[in-house]
């Protein structure tokens, strides 16, 4: 039915752009089986759920459909190769898995019209995600573990650890947000900081209940002593 081409993507953003070039054969006169060609461009957007993000595989639809000619004037075939792609243009987020195609011709009052439907099947790339975000917040977790070490009378430096911990997860959940839309339901990355959060304030917590416990037995050894 038509060749397409991809072309590179703006950023994480909750749209995907696609140029598309589309071949529409229109038999004109069904007797002498004449056809005639015509090329359209056209910039589509895909919206996206995001609630495996940043592991999710998106399905862009792009359907067209006769409003003017019914399927006695007009029809709608796939070509042998309907989808053309560029091998010198990349996503810069996403891979083009697959290509799905429909037919969806509807008949409704009026008549029976034809319909055409591709889906583009995009899988994000993970690589950026991991380098700026999963290594960094492991290590700010791992981080946050070597106030276990810290000396227990060494208040300040522990506490300093596990605050500063805490505002990085923070820090980094805010940015990695920042550039997604707002949307209502939660993501597997929101999923992934709250645990990175639970953790470092866990270490956070530790240090408080040690504290605690510490000057507990450091107030039964002075009552202890007093005695003798």
């Amino acid at each position: 039915m038509y060749s397409s081409r991809l072309r590179e993507m703006d950023g994480i953003r909750c749209f995907v752009w696609i140029l598309i070039i589309l071949q529409v054969t229109i038999a004109a006169d069904r007797r002498d089986q004449n056809s005639r060609y015509t090329k359209i461009s056209a910039t589509l957007s895909c919206p996206m759920k995001l609630h495996k993000y940043p592991m999710d595989i998106q399905h862009c639809p792009m359907k067209f459909e006769s409003y003017g000619y019914t399927m006695d004037t007009m029809s709608f075939s796939w070509l042998p190769r309907p989808v053309d792609t560029d091998p010198d243009i990349e996503l810069p987020q996403f891979m083009l898995e697959d290509t799905i195609l429909y037919n969806c011709s509807q008949i409704y009052t009026s008549g029976s019209f034809p319909c055409l439907e591709i889906q583009f099947v995009l899988r994000r790339e993970v690589g950026f995600h991991v380098l700026q975000i999963y290594i960094p917040t492991m290590l700010i977790v791992a981080l946050s573990w070597v106030a276990f070490w810290i000396d227990i009378e060494a208040t300040l430096a522990r506490v300093f650890v596990g605050l500063l911990t805490v505002m990085a997860i923070t820090t980094q959940s805010t940015n990695a947000n920042s550039s997604l839309p707002k949307v209502s339901y939660v993501k597997a990355i929101d999923i992934w900081f709250l645990l990175c959060l639970m953790f470092v304030f866990a270490g956070l917590l530790e240090f408080v209940v040690a504290n605690m416990l510490n000057r507990k037995q450091g107030k039964s050894k002075q009552v202890q002593h007093l005695n003798i």
